[in-house]
């Protein structure tokens, strides 16, 4: 490694105005790359503008929206009296951050999330399981052992 390398891998002077100290800046750092995901999908249409000039780049996105995408990041949970473990947003997520198979009720990893909303596109209209959470806490998800979705069995003649 040189010099340049050492100060590009240095946080510069984020945090220096609120006193932070470099452990929770790398922390507040890590938080917000995880939302680039998110930040994407959310702004994509603003994010396909090409100008010819760089400078007109500089006021593509104001403070206050860069401030309220990252205040309202949506959690996405799905609700166990709905969920009917069809699997279909498991096998969407893009990062496999939904646990859970076929009989057994669905949950998300907030972890793993990547807030693309895929899964939430993915649920079924008819069972309206998965919610988008906005400033709201998420409940804790059901213990493993309370996850076994009981699938109602049609009556069959003769047995």
């Amino acid at each position: 490694m040189n010099e340049f390398s050492d100060q590009i891998l240095q946080p510069g002077p984020l945090g220096f105005k609120e006193n932070l100290d470099l452990v929770t800046v790398k922390s507040k750092i890590k938080e917000v790359m995880r939302l680039v995901s998110y930040i994407k999908i959310a702004k994509r249409d603003k994010l396909k503008t090409r100008f010819f000039e760089t400078k007109m780049y500089d006021d593509l996105f104001t403070t206050e929206e860069v401030k309220d995408l990252i205040e309202n990041v949506p959690n996405y949970w799905i609700d166990p009296a709905k969920c009917t473990a069809c699997t279909i947003c498991a096998k969407r997520s893009p990062v496999d951050a939904i646990e859970g198979d076929k009989g057994i009720i669905h949950v998300i990893d907030q972890q793993k999330c990547i807030k693309c909303g895929t899964c939430y596109d993915a649920c079924p209209d008819k069972f309206k399981a998965l919610q988008r959470l906005v400033n709201m806490q998420i409940s804790v998800p059901l213990p493993f052992d309370a996850r076994q979705k009981i699938r109602k069995v049609e009556n069959v003649k003769g047995i």
